[in-house]
């Protein structure tokens, strides 16, 4: 795992331990570019290519495969008797408390450390994004599948679920942006677990550019 500014960050997946192991041996410096940072949510490799301002001849793409989840990891600091959440994501409160035995308290507060994924632009698209209000005609719309279109608006994404929303999230986003729409209305999903990580990405995404 990686541990920085005290908070823990877990590595997923057998790409990933492979990666840091080679580049740990060979001496390769790893980093985000901040190009990469202040932009939408990248949740496939072919977003990077697609952009030639993104990349340099000199950079090397590994490509892991699109993400499962689509949204990014959770971030916990345990820096404090009771863990604390600074990012939702996958790894919901109810599994950090049934695995820890404490409460988690559900305000995200980054303090002073400083955790990834805190540029609010790194979620918003070029568009206005607006949550939980009545879309107009013309504007984009994302919801669960459950809610109808209103006359004229453009449905951008009709998600089955909350891990489907969470999949298709920035794609749909991304996909507002390609049609040059101004506006993407969006209707939250309610409850726990995952929709919790999704309602924090979307009030993100309300509040960037």
């Amino acid at each position: 795992m990686f541990v920085q500014q005290n908070t823990v960050r877990a590595i997923k997946t057998y790409f990933q331990e492979q990666l840091v192991s080679l580049f740990s041996s060979n001496e390769v410096k790893v980093m985000v570019k901040e190009s990469v940072m202040s932009r939408l949510n990248l949740t496939a490799a072919e977003y990077l290519l697609s952009d030639d301002s993104l990349l340099s001849e000199s950079d090397l793409l590994l490509d892991g495969g699109s993400s499962k989840v689509g949204l990014e990891s959770t971030i916990i600091d345990c820096t404090t008797v009771a863990p604390r959440v600074l990012r939702p994501g996958a790894i919901t409160f109810e599994m950090i408390e049934e695995f820890t035995g404490k409460i988690i308290s559900k305000e995200f507060s980054v303090s002073n450390i400083r955790v990834s994924g805190s540029l609010e632009n790194h979620y918003a698209p070029k568009a206005i994004v607006i949550l939980d209000q009545e879309p107009f005609a013309g504007s984009g719309f994302i919801a669960l599948e459950s809610t109808p279109t209103p006359a004229g608006v453009i449905r951008l994404a009709s998600p089955k679920s909350v891990e489907e929303f969470a999949r298709v999230l920035f794609e749909s986003l991304r996909d507002g942006d390609r049609q040059n729409l101004d506006t993407i209305h969006i209707e939250q999903p309610t409850g726990n677990g995952l929709a919790v990580a999704i309602r924090d990405r979307l009030e993100r995404s309300a509040k960037g550019r």
